[in-house]
């Protein structure tokens, strides 16, 4: 979900990977749940930004769908997960990826980095982010850049889980937008900050996926109204 490309100033804009050249894996392991603490347990020692990307992913996505045990879409994706195989992958053309014949899932190394996304002793904090868009300047506070890579963390872990589990795309991405909506109603705060995310430079390609979020929420609202 959501490709990317790392260009000069350090953003991400439409990577696109040579189809042919292998996919190189930074590090390997398994997802581990102690409790309601979610981990990625690595086979051997690694960098500091593979720690943070399996910091980020672990406790912002996976810890956000913890929080979501009243929908089956949440449940049925973190019983999936459990001991599933990761891969860390060096400049991969999606933040999260899924392959379904090893049943592993892949996540980018570069992202979490360029959003200045780290861990302290209290937990994980990141840097302010500038941007334009549409001719305005935009802040990206703290909360709002692990408010928001939590929220794409816990759809791209929906719709891997579901493809794992034999779903087809379209079923997956039902799937996907199942946990749009309950966000929505549980943590009415992660899809707007996710959109916000999605429009910085750093994160989405062309705001494609943004604008497919946003374009799902109004229609429901739509719904809603009539």
């Amino acid at each position: 979900m959501v490709a990317q490309a790392l260009n000069p100033q350090g953003s991400y804009r439409a990577r696109r990977r040579d189809p042919l050249a292998p996919v190189k894996i930074l590090a390997s392991g398994r997802y581990r749940r102690t409790g309601d603490e979610w981990t990625i347990a690595f086979e051997r020692s690694v960098e500091p930004n593979v720690s943070s990307t399996a910091l980020a992913h672990a406790r912002l996505g996976l810890g956000l769908l913890a929080t979501l045990s009243e929908a089956a879409v949440a449940r049925d994706t973190l019983a999936t997960v459990a001991g599933l195989r990761v891969d860390i992958l060096s400049n991969h053309d999606y933040v999260l990826d899924v392959d379904t014949e090893r049943k592993a899932v892949g996540l980018d190394a570069g992202l979490v980095p360029v959003l200045t996304i780290t861990a302290t002793a209290s937990g994980l904090t990141a840097s302010a982010l500038e941007y334009e868009h549409q001719g305005r300047r935009q802040t990206l506070a703290r909360d709002e850049i692990l408010s928001g890579f939590g929220a794409l963390s816990a759809l791209g872990h929906v719709y891997a889980a579901s493809r794992t589990r034999g779903a087809d795309p379209r079923r997956s991405l039902h799937a996907v937008l199942d946990i749009v909506a309950t966000l929505d109603r549980a943590r009415p705060e992660a899809i707007p900050n996710l959109i916000k995310l999605l429009r910085a430079p750093q994160s989405d390609s062309g705001n494609v996926f943004a604008l497919f979020i946003q374009s799902v929420r109004n229609a429901e609202r739509a719904k809603e109204v009539e």
